[in-house]
């Protein structure tokens, strides 16, 4: 090791930290981010855990439910809507517009239920075969089924057919995933529609008074212009669908009232497990704060991302990635850089465990030097054949005495 080894390996050190520390500061600003894309596209050993981890919120909307009711997890989130509007528009302190609010909500429920069970008109869809294209109507159900269908097929071909064919069958499974996510966007569609209707029709409660003073900063846009403005005013309280409209629960953790233990689900969790994680870990790695335990928790989290979509030749290619990967990819190198940094003191180096470790009093009680030997002064003690006083691990034979 040269003078500059350590210089360099506390760069890395704080490099890494500061990729970290900013990646989790921009997902943490950002609450329309998910790692629900990224795990569903998982195409590596582990993907069965991370599709089951991500979730599909069709799946629960789709859950058997008696007659002109509610799948309990569509329940729950349309409740959850409704008091999260109340709390915020203060509901309860009106009890009238509260009830008119309930009633509104409880005919919404009934029509979604109704819906959800293929009572009414259904969607007319294009259907091809042997050339000709015909119009049917399908239930939301026997779309379901449809998207079931297709999320199979593509199942099949990433573990049998990639497997077995490699790259050649890339461009069928591209065309098997562009159908089932296009059916599978179809319906989270209509559902985030249906709840957008809901909150059009909440905001019909409330005077020009409570929407003057209480909208949020999104209901004020003035600058727009009058028409613009006017229309936001209008507008349901989300302007479009996101991926949190999708989700049972803010994505923001609600830490005042603890119901983030219970409300949070599979999805959120490994959310803000991701986000807190890279922002806890490359601000220990910059401090140089439990360096070493830090170093192996963000190899941990790069080989989970690692497995997620690993660069297997036989497997598709990260859609989002630039440039081309085999078997070795950003993730791997800076993992391994990790684990080569946690074998050192980079933090004793620069950083707070130099400090701790210098003050603390444990340090300076070592074991005491051995006395020397009673009545034998140091200099005056046999010496070796090399002439020191160290054991001589290499004595030369004794020569034999003359005349023997």
């Amino acid at each position: 090791m040269t003078r500059l080894t350590p210089v360099f390996l506390v760069l890395l050190r704080l490099a890494i930290g500061w990729h970290f520390f900013f990646e989790g500061v921009e997902k943490l600003n950002n609450p329309a981010w998910s790692s629900a894309g990224y795990l569903r596209e998982a195409t590596g050993p582990l993907a069965d855990g991370f599709h089951a981890l991500a979730g599909d919120p069709l799946v629960d909307y789709f859950a058997e439910a008696p007659e002109k009711q509610l799948p309990p997890v569509l329940d729950r989130e349309w409740d959850d809507t409704f008091e999260r509007f109340s709390t915020h528009y203060q509901l309860p302190a009106h009890p009238e517009q509260w009830e008119v609010a309930r009633e509104k909500l409880d005919a919404y429920k009934t029509q979604l239920a109704s819906w959800l069970a293929g009572i009414g008109p259904g969607k007319k869809v294009s259907k091809s075969a042997y050339g000709v294209t015909v119009e049917i109507e399908q239930s939301p159900r026997q779309r379901f089924v449809e998207y079931t269908k297709k999320a199979k097929e593509v199942s099949d071909l990433e573990k049998k057919s990639l497997t077995t064919f490699g790259p050649s069958v890339n461009a069928k499974l591209a065309a098997a995933k562009a159908d089932m996510y296009r059916v599978r966007g179809d319906l989270l569609a209509e559902f985030a529609g249906r709840k957008l209707d809901l909150k059009k029709s909440l905001r019909e409660v409330l005077t020009p008074e409570q929407k003057k003073t209480l909208d949020p900063p999104e209901f004020t846009l003035d600058d727009e212009g009058p028409a613009m403005a006017a229309a936001l005013r209008e507008a349901p309280v989300v302007h479009h669908p996101t991926m949190k409209d999708f989700q049972a629960t803010p994505l923001q953790p609600s830490w005042s009232d603890g119901r983030w233990l219970t409300s949070w689900n599979r999805q959120t969790w490994a959310d803000n497990a991701v986000r807190y994680g890279l922002l806890a870990i490359g601000g220990c790695l910059l401090i140089g704060l439990f360096t070493r335990t830090s170093c192996v928790a963000g190899a941990l989290l790069l080989l989970s991302f690692y497995l997620a979509m690993p660069p297997f030749p036989w497997l598709p290619d990260n859609p989002k990635v630039e440039g081309h990967y085999f078997y070795v990819n950003k993730n791997l190198i800076e993992m391994l850089a990790l684990l080569t940094l946690a074998t050192t003191r980079s933090g004793r180096w620069v950083g707070v465990d130099g400090l701790i470790s210098l003050l603390n009093p444990w340090r300076y009680r070592g074991k005491p030097a051995p006395a020397p030997s009673a009545g034998i002064r140091p200099e005056l003690a046999p010496t070796n054949t090399n002439g020191s006083h160290e054991p001589d691990l290499n004595p030369s034979p004794k020569e034999p005495a003359h005349g023997h």
